[in-house]
């Protein structure tokens, strides 16, 4: 079976809710961010046990397009927004809405 972007998506966020974390609550966000912090520029991508964008868009081209594969913009933009759908919880926009729930 070949992978379609929102296919490899759901595949690696079960793999990296298996290897990794993903923050789903806020102490969990916090938590995230503190060790993040923690860490030297070049080592927080990827560096530490939570899960980013950056892992995920890596991981998911390879199962669409194989490993080291050059996207073209269009199919880079469909791996990103297979990403954002399957794994909201690793972009800004999910905690920004959630802190507008909050205040509303």
């Amino acid at each position: 079976m070949k992978h379609t972007p929102k296919t490899a998506a759901v595949a690696v966020r079960a793999l990296l809710e298996r290897t990794s974390r993903i923050a789903k609550t806020w102490p969990e966000f916090w938590e995230e961010r503190a060790q993040s912090k923690r860490l030297a520029p070049a080592d927080r991508p990827g560096g530490s046990s939570w899960a980013n964008a950056y892992q995920a868009y890596i991981l998911t081209s390879e199962q669409v397009h194989g490993p080291g594969a050059r996207l073209s913009a269009e199919e880079s933009r469909a791996i990103q927004e297979a990403i954002q759908e399957a794994m909201p919880e690793l972009f800004a926009e999910y905690w920004n809405g959630l802190a507008g729930e909050v205040k509303s």
